[in-house]
């Protein structure tokens, strides 16, 4: 197999997931980075924030797939094993739904974070 470098027409393009592009997201991010020390911004707790997130929710699935490999430990017959199935998804679903809420407004306050920041100081240096 050999590798072969990557470019804009062969990387990998990330769909949108129910309205939220992370690629958009992040690009967005990144290009407020650059305005920050003008202004005194801190963008970077933001971004911090938004990991810290990430981090524990993925921690809480992996805890949540380990209980459903115990309960179906102890299922008496296929009835069981189909209803534990079928509440740990519903169970993941509803909980991926509500993370990607949450990452969209955490992304979104940190992308909104360094302009908020400049409007404080222009409002506060003008009124001097």
């Amino acid at each position: 197999m050999t590798n072969s470098p990557q470019n804009s027409a062969t990387a990998y393009t990330p769909l949108p997931f129910f309205g939220f592009d992370p690629t958009e997201m992040m690009q967005a991010f990144t290009s407020k980075m650059g305005d920050t020390s003008i202004f005194g911004g801190f963008p970077t707790k933001g971004w911090l924030d938004l990991q810290q997130h990430s981090m524990t929710f993925l921690s809480n699935r992996f805890k949540q797939d380990a209980e459903l490999f115990n309960k179906l430990k102890s299922c008496s017959n296929t009835s069981e094993m189909t209803q534990a199935c079928s509440n740990f998804y519903t169970g993941a679903a509803e909980d991926y739904q509500t993370q990607v809420a949450k990452i969209t407004t955490l992304g979104q306050q940190a992308m909104n974070a360094p302009a908020a920041s400049a409007e404080a100081k222009a409002g506060s240096s003008a009124g001097k």
